[in-house]
Parts: C-alpha cells; structure tokens; sequence
C-alpha cells in the first residue's frame, strides 16, 4: 500500500473519533501539515471528508453513505448462521430467521432440531402474519405503513382454537409484543407447535428481521421457552450489533 493510501486511511480513522485540523492531524501521523492539507482537498473532492469551520475537518456524508450502503449489503442469514447453530445445539429445538421484505416476513434459514418431528416451515417462504411467531415480532417493530399492508394482505384463516383472527387483535397483538420485546405462537397455525420469537434490528434501530425457537409442544410448551427468551434475545442482540444495531432493545 502506498504511503499517500496509508496516510489518507489514518486521517480517516482519527477523524471517526473527533474532529481534527490539520495541524494536529500532522503532529499525529507524524507528517508535514502541508501534505496533510493536501491529502484533505482530496479527500474532500470525493466526500469523504468535509470541513466544519474553525479550521476543522470532520467525516465526510459520502464515507457516511458507503458505510450505510455495505450495512444494508450484508446478509443477515450470513451474519446470524453462526449464532444461531450454538443455540441450536444448546437449545436443542429448531431455529429459523425471517428477513423483513417489503411487508412480508419471509424465512431465510432453519436449523432443525434434534427431535424426529420435523417442522413444516421451508426456507423462502412466506411466515403467515396472524399465526408465525417470527412474523408477528417483525411487524410488531416495523413502520406502521408496513403493518397495514401486512395486514390489507392477511387472510386470517383459522387453522386452531388459538388462531388470531381479525385486524384488531393482531394489532392489539403488535401492542403487547412492542411493550415486552417477544411474541409467541400459541399452536395458532398447528396445534402441537409453539414458539417463541424476538426481533432483529439493522442500523437506526430499524428492524430487518427476526429469529425464533420452535419446538413441539410435548416436549416443550410455550411456559418452558418463555424461560429461555433472555437467552434468544441476547442471540439476536449479538446479530443486531454484527447488522450494525448499536443497543438492540431487549425486555427485563
């Protein structure tokens, strides 16, 4: 790597910390103020760099706007795959992770657990709003906009006793997921399954996603996994950090 590359990469990582002027940029680095100066105009002329007044130089919008953009690149079945197999094998139930797109919730990765009864939901598709615990943490956090189309496109169709089956009780629904922090699936699309689900946040606290523990209900009723929801929400804080989530939220 050329001395110039070097140089302009270390006035970037010490202008991420504080704002700086040249001249302490250079006693710093270690280099002339006027190379200093001139590796700023460069900079500038590319937006990665911007100057504040007072003689300061801070980051620049176009560095901002990469760095959102990689963020927004990266792949969140990528970045949860390593999480969720040590939970998996800790846990012992099956794991899935739903992305958030558009309004729909969609499944993205699924670790089966150990158990002989294999679950019925398949990578690629569509969690139904009204009945998947996953769905429901999503679009319980998601843009309000977002929640109505979910909902102007959910059948509500009925499938157990415990099915949610109308506009406002899902939404009564979003209400109590948002004020703990997790959902659940109650058997409501197949009575011997539960679950418990929580969701997953990108950057500015914007959610792209959820994850959840499913297990049959024999083996593990929705009283047992709500013992295990700090530890799924510590899971899913981990991924949120990797997405680029600051603090993701999580319920005491």
């Amino acid at each position: 790597m050329s001395s110039s590359t070097d140089r302009a990469l270390d006035i970037l990582e010490l202008l991420s910390q504080r704002p700086r002027g040249p001249r302490e940029l250079g006693e710093d680095l270690e280099v002339h103020r006027s190379t200093i100066v001139r590796l700023l105009h460069s900079m500038e002329e590319r937006g990665y760099v911007r100057r504040l007044g007072d003689g300061l130089w801070g980051i620049g919008f176009q560095l901002v706007a990469l760095g959102q953009r990689t963020l927004d690149s990266i792949d969140i079945r990528e970045v949860a795959r390593p999480h969720l197999a040590a939970l998996s094998e800790e846990m012992g139930h099956t794991i899935h992770v739903a992305a958030l797109v558009g309004a729909d919730v969609v499944y993205v990765d699924k670790i089966e657990g150990l158990g002989s009864v294999k679950m019925q939901s398949r990578v690629g598709a569509k969690a139904f709003a009204h009945t998947a615990g996953v769905a429901k943490a999503v679009l319980a956090f998601a843009p309000k906009a977002v929640q109505e189309e979910a909902i102007a496109s959910c059948t509500f169709e009925r499938f157990t006793h415990t099915t949610i089956t109308d506009r406002d009780s899902l939404l009564e629904e979003f209400d109590r997921i948002r004020n703990r922090g997790w959902a659940v699936d109650d058997g409501e699309a197949e009575d011997y399954i539960n679950c418990i689900a929580v969701p997953i946040f990108g950057m500015h606290g914007a959610v792209r996603g959820g994850m959840s523990v499913t297990a049959v209900r024999s083996l593990a009723p929705v009283s047992v996994l709500e013992r295990q929801v700090s530890k799924v929400q510590e899971v899913a804080a981990a991924i949120s950090s990797d997405l680029g989530h600051q603090a993701a939220p999580i319920a005491r």
